[in-house]
């Protein structure tokens, strides 16, 4: 639309030039040479006019949607988040959005297809995380979850197993909410936030931090009522599943989902401190 309307100026500017020349004239006789740098005068300033208008922004948003999407992209907090993030995979990330939305996919489609790159990232950051931030990560896998054990059993097994998003999770007709999107995105840039801070040493360290030995007894403790809910064999598997050493598979996709809802449901009813560190433990 621009490269058309690029193409319109200069008929437009001669026919600007030339009404302009006959009003000046109108009434009097006027030599040709005259005539002629009136009408040099006049296109050269519709020119300079037109090419002015079109180089402003709302009008090149207005003409060309790629215009558009791009400066709606670079604007976008995620896009900001990712470039200012020293995480070496965050500018693959942005180029993985950026080339997607290059291709005519809308901006917020285009986040949403890279949630999985996003959600490796932030499992594999947590550790630098705060505790408000680990307990806010976890909240927001738990509402996934949930979405997905009424929409697709599989996929949310996929996740309770891999403990990182699959593909498949950002396609289209997975069934998670703009909703919950929208949570994914405010949590991704909270912890990529928290994680600059924690590797700086700009957030000072918390007075009550469960010791090592307190968080083995409290997972110990936990692990036991878990095992009375679902059985011993699913926290085996997933557990292994952090090593990619599953030697004995659950084929029940229903009671590996419900286990990873109810095991991470149950960390973040602890104090945020011991919440914290095991939910680090269990998503990393």
């Amino acid at each position: 639309m621009i490269e058309l309307v690029g193409l319109l100026i200069y008929p437009a500017c001669g026919l600007i030039a030339a009404l302009g020349v006959g009003l000046l004239s109108r009434g009097r006789d006027a030599e040709d040479g005259e005539l002629y740098w009136q009408f040099v005068a006049f296109f050269v300033m519709s020119m300079l006019v037109s090419v002015g208008v079109l180089r402003t922004e709302w009008l090149q948003r207005k003409l060309d949607p790629q215009v558009d999407a791009a400066l709606n992209l670079t604007a976008h907090p995620i896009m900001v988040e990712l470039a200012t993030t020293t995480a070496p995979e965050a500018e693959a990330i942005r180029s993985e959005i950026a080339g997607r939305v290059a291709k005519g996919v809308d901006v917020a489609t285009a986040i949403a297809m890279a949630r999985p790159s996003m959600a490796r990232l932030g499992n594999r950051e947590l550790g630098w995380a705060d505790a408000a931030t680990r307990v806010q990560w976890a909240t927001l896998e738990v509402a996934t979850l949930r979405e997905l054990r009424e929409r697709d059993i599989g996929l949310c097994a996929a996740v309770a197993e891999s403990q990182i998003e699959p593909a498949g999770l950002a396609a289209v007709g997975s069934g998670l909410s703009l909703g919950n999107q929208a949570q994914f995105e405010t949590a991704f840039i909270a912890l990529m936030r928290s994680r600059m801070a924690g590797m700086s040493n700009e957030r000072p360290e918390p007075s009550q931090q469960p010791s090592f030995e307190d968080a083995q007894r409290r997972y110990s403790e936990l692990r036991e009522q878990l095992e009375q809910r679902h059985g011993e064999a699913v926290i085996d598997y997933l557990s292994r599943g952090r090593f990619d050493n599953r030697d004995t598979p659950i084929d029940d996709d229903r009671r590996v989902c419900d286990y990873r809802i109810d095991q991470l449901s149950l960390y973040l009813k602890e104090p945020p401190a011991m919440a914290s560190r095991l939910i680090d433990a269990a998503m990393r």
